[in-house]
């Protein structure tokens, strides 16, 4: 069954791209719309030691622990302790789900950078 394009409001979007920079993105998840901002970069780096801890739970949950510290709400009078209680709540129920959230905000990360290949110019032939 198709499911119809998720959009958000000019309003919506404004006061997004208002509160958290233009670089916060707002996914549908598990029936809820989340906003997931840019990680700065100390949380990156928190992530990064995360990754390579000792401890096996930690290094597992490094990515989503990333996650955790970069959704807001969506509602300008939500909290931040909400979302996190109710992301904690949907990894209780879909804990893969976490995961996804860790991959987007890993990709936030990258930010909008675009990798390729500079070439230089095609050689012309000599006349």
């Amino acid at each position: 069954m198709d499911q119809p394009e998720a959009v958000l409001t000019a309003e919506e979007a404004a006061s997004v791209a208002s509160r958290y920079g233009a670089s916060a993105k707002v996914w549908d998840i598990g029936g809820r719309r989340w906003v997931i901002r840019k990680p700065t970069r100390a949380q990156w780096q928190a992530y990064k030691c995360d990754q390579q801890s000792v401890d096996p739970t930690t290094k597992a949950d490094a990515q989503v622990a990333l996650a955790r510290s970069v959704i807001a709400p969506l509602d300008p009078a939500g909290s931040v302790e909400k979302e996190r209680e109710a992301f904690d709540a949907m990894g209780d129920e879909y804990p893969a789900l976490l995961d996804l959230f860790g991959a987007l905000a890993d990709q936030l990360a990258a930010g909008p950078l675009a990798v390729r290949e500079v070439k230089p110019p095609p050689s012309t032939p000599r006349v």
